[in-house]
């Protein structure tokens, strides 16, 4: 039987972090990836989002997403372990400060770690806010490595054809094929 391969250090940032999405889904996903040994050993989450929150409460609502929503039950004390990788970032994605200060945070942990990690963007949000989130990513070299930063949008992508069209442009322009999902 061939051993797997630990994945490379890995930070994933959640725009809407404190929507839906992260809590039923994306969470419980990376929880359970967790509890199968599929994450990397050095890995960190951010979740972005406007709500005045601590780390603390914020991995309270997630525990109780993850109770709710998870497909198996959260171990305490590995989620007590699992959770010292999960941040808090409130920010306004109009802001520009707000990436700036999301650079600065990344690349501390990546000085800590003495590695640069795979970074993945996980855009969580309405379409109408993705144009500004990717040119704020590239234009405060967020996504620059392309063997190693990765930008998924989550679904609907666009309004309508016209606008998914235009949505594609718009990703295709700003980052290389292989870095989108």
């Amino acid at each position: 039987m061939k051993a797997e391969k630990k994945a490379a250090p890995t930070i994933i940032v959640i725009f809407g972090g404190t929507g839906d999405l992260a809590n039923r889904k994306l969470i419980p996903a990376f929880y359970n990836l967790y509890m199968d040994s599929r994450m990397a050993d050095n890995f960190a989450i951010f979740g972005l989002g406007r709500t005045e929150l601590t780390d603390e409460k914020y991995r309270e609502e997630l525990y109780d997403g993850l109770k709710e929503f998870s497909r198996r039950e959260p171990e305490v004390d590995k989620w007590k372990t699992f959770q010292e990788s999960i941040y808090y970032f409130q920010s306004n994605i109009n802001d520009e400060k707000a990436y700036t200060d999301l650079r600065k945070k990344l690349e501390k942990l990546e000085k800590d770690w003495g590695i640069r990690a795979n970074r993945l963007f996980y855009l969580s949000v309405s379409p109408r806010f993705i144009e500004t989130i990717t040119k704020n990513l590239k234009t405060h070299a967020l996504v620059k490595e392309v063997a190693k930063d990765r930008v998924i949008v989550e679904k609907p992508f666009g309004y309508d054809k016209a606008s998914a069209v235009e949505l594609n442009n718009l990703l295709t322009s700003t980052f290389k094929e292989e870095q989108i999902f």
